[in-house]
């Protein structure tokens, strides 16, 4: 089991914040976890303007707060996200991401790099490889999750979860 809280990730040097403040990224899962998978989560002020393409794998990601403008560079399609709102771009997709408010962003790149709905999932019939699952959670519920021969990541995005151990 993996268990990571900001705290540690402060400590073990896995929050990056660009040279110009713009951008914080809290690595969660890297390759150092021995998974196929990396999750990180950005956050971005507004008025910033990326263009991305990754060579060797897919990018999903879900935005948890704020509004963005994805641009397809090589289709030309746009889209105006809001929070909620999921994207993946698969390999070799040039696509550009304009942050219109400071914006939070989940994301997973698969396989791992080298260096408010009620639930939102992309599942094994996607083809993506991995299923993403967002629960929304009151204060004071008990919830059980639970896999069975597969690898299970859970990240709390506000709040916390109760119990204090790092890996079991």
């Amino acid at each position: 089991m993996i268990d990571l809280r900001p705290a540690w990730l402060e400590a073990e040097g896995r929050v990056r914040r660009s040279t110009d403040g713009a951008v914080t990224s809290w690595r969660y899962l890297t390759k150092a976890e021995g998974l196929s998978l990396i999750v990180t989560q950005a956050d971005a002020h507004a008025d910033l303007d990326e263009r991305l393409c990754f060579s060797n794998h897919r990018e999903t990601n879900v935005l948890l707060e704020g509004a963005v403008r994805l641009t397809d560079e090589a289709g030309s399609a746009v889209s105006d996200l809001t929070a909620g709102s999921l994207w993946t771009c698969g390999p070799q997709t040039p696509h550009r991401l304009e942050v219109r408010t400071g914006s939070r962003v989940l994301n997973i790149h698969d396989p791992a790099l080298k260096q408010a709905a009620p639930s939102l999932t992309i599942d094994r019939q996607d083809g993506l490889g991995f299923v993403l699952t967002r629960h929304l959670v009151g204060s004071g519920d008990n919830v059980k999750f639970e896999a069975d021969g597969f690898w299970l990541a859970l990240l709390v995005c506000s709040g916390q979860a109760a119990g204090d151990s790092r890996t079991a």
